[in-house]
């Protein structure tokens, strides 16, 4: 009588293992693919950082370029001199900016 109810069992039991070992595989199958999304998404935030830095980088030196530009170059300005509304000046940018650090 045992007998007869311990082989159903045993075959439950079976059949439970096999299904925790092909859980198992999957749950190692899973962990395989979030480890490697794991890098790629940090290899990617690693390149947004360093494109983000290059860009604020060439951005100021860009703006420096042009400031040397505008400051060495003779880029005429016309200036309206308020004391006198209808006198008229023409000055380089150089000129105009060094006059105001005098």
């Amino acid at each position: 009588e045992l007998k007869r109810q311990i082989e159903p069992r045993e075959m439950e039991i079976k059949k439970m293992k096999i299904q925790i070992d092909e859980m198992n595989i999957e749950l190692e199958q899973y962990q395989k693919s979030h480890t490697a999304l794991h890098l790629m998404t940090a290899e990617l935030k690693i390149k947004v950082d360093n494109k983000s830095r290059s860009r604020t980088f060439l951005c100021k030196l860009c703006l420096l370029f042009s400031c040397i530009f505008l400051i060495n170059n003779t880029v005429e300005l016309i200036i309206i001199d308020v004391s006198n509304k209808t006198k008229i000046t023409s000055k380089s940018v150089k000129d105009f900016f060094m006059e105001g650090c005098t």
